[in-house]
């Protein structure tokens, strides 16, 4: 039978190479930390790295090498020692802390699954998608906020969403958000076309190493229907690719094969028809110790002007999912300013089983210990301080 949460990873981890019993042992106190996290822990946390938070923790060099980076560069994006403990604990504690834990894949490109749907169903209801319109400047004129293109066109709105990257908002308006303190995860996609089908794998990753250039991989001829009986046609990640940034297309592509033939040895007999590298200047925002604090609400100090992105503060890891949950509760603050308060997001869900007593108890143990402290300091008391309890790593 499956153990409950946090425990039901610990059957695959017994059986990983390499590891002892003291190894794995050495994981508890993270994983009782990630459990017990929440936004009350949130500025203590992300104050450190995650690799010094892991090793006070007494994860063993052999835990951290397996498990904790592998874990920070094919979740967060960044290496283990450039990641904020607090965004490893979000991650961690999602995936320990549910039952029923999967890999999802889209049977088409997500901009048929999800653009061009989103598209029609804003044109039904009779508004307007503009494309290719680089906006160049925001002012208010009047009760309006109004947005200027490159080509001079204006457009004018009670209410305004923007859905960028941090620096492009920068560029926009720097005092909606702390945009400076966050930089780019750069992706390097590379895409392989093979004469002949050389798995039935539909995805796997590779494990961490300081040489390593991919981590993840896809055949998306097992994951599309409609493609199940072609030829493979592999699509690996470069993740954080500064490593190579100064390599050519060619030695990536050398390398890249290279590294799919030590899971799939059947590549070496494989011929290559074509290669494509895509080069991605930002993934995903880096989530460096200092940046968790610093992504933005929803609603911003300016009247009407609402941030979405998967940066901003969701209470999710950057990723499709975050970026999802602000564009509804984007829609949530537009309908609140209309006077019409509606539940639209999906709150985070609850953690299963003994990790969901876990996060109870700590949370009302936080919760007692800010009304003591409330109480103790009378009536000049401003509020609970922001490090919150406990203040210890």
């Amino acid at each position: 039978l499956p153990l409950p949460p946090p425990l039901s990873l610990f059957p695959s981890l017994l059986r990983a190479p390499g590891l002892s019993l003291s190894d794995l042992a050495s994981n508890s106190r993270a994983t009782l930390r990630a459990l017990q996290f929440g936004d009350e822990q949130l500025a203590q946390l992300d104050r450190v790295d995650a690799l010094q938070f892991l090793t006070a923790c007494g994860a063993t060099t052999n835990m951290i090498d397996w498990f904790w980076r592998l874990a920070a560069m094919t979740t967060l994006n960044v290496p283990l020692e450039r990641c904020s403990a607090a965004a490893l604990l979000r991650v961690h504690a999602q995936i320990s802390a549910h039952r029923g834990f999967h890999f999802g894949f889209a049977q088409i490109g997500l901009s048929d699954l999800y653009a061009m749907p989103a598209l029609r169903a804003i044109e039904a209801l009779g508004g307007r998608v503009v494309t290719h319109a680089r906006v160049v400047r925001a002012e208010r004129e009047g009760g309006a906020h109004v947005v200027k293109t490159a080509d001079g066109r204006r457009f004018a709105a009670r209410h305004v969403v923007y859905a960028v990257p941090p620096a492009e908002l920068g560029a926009l308006d720097a005092t909606l958000a702390a945009t400076r303190a966050f930089r780019p995860s750069p992706y390097k996609s590379v895409y392989l076309w093979f004469d002949r089908k050389i798995t039935r794998e539909r995805f796997w990753s590779l494990m961490w190493s300081p040489m390593r250039l991919n981590y993840d991989f896809y055949d998306v001829s097992n994951i599309r229907p409609a493609s199940h009986e072609k030829p493979s046609l592999i699509a690996s990640n470069i993740i954080y690719s500064h490593r190579a940034a100064h390599m050519t297309e060619k030695t990536i592509v050398a390398r890249t094969l290279d590294e799919l033939a030590s899971f799939v040895p059947a590549v070496r007999a494989a011929r290559l028809l074509h290669a494509d590298v895509h080069h991605i200047p930002m993934a995903i925002p880096c989530p460096h110790p200092g940046t968790e604090c610093k992504r933005p609400r929803t609603t911003t100090s300016s009247s009407n002007i609402f941030l979405a992105g998967d940066w901003t503060f969701t209470q999710l890891p950057s990723s499709m999912e975050s970026a999802a949950r602000s564009g509804y509760l984007a829609a949530e603050a537009v309908l609140a300013a209309e006077g019409r308060r509606m539940p639209i997001a999906i709150a985070p869900r609850e953690y299963d089983a003994i990790a969901g007593w876990i996060r109870r108890r700590a949370k009302n143990k936080h919760e007692t210990a800010i009304v003591r402290y409330a109480d103790g300091c009378g009536e000049s008391c401003a509020g609970y301080p922001p490090s919150g309890v406990p203040r210890n790593i």
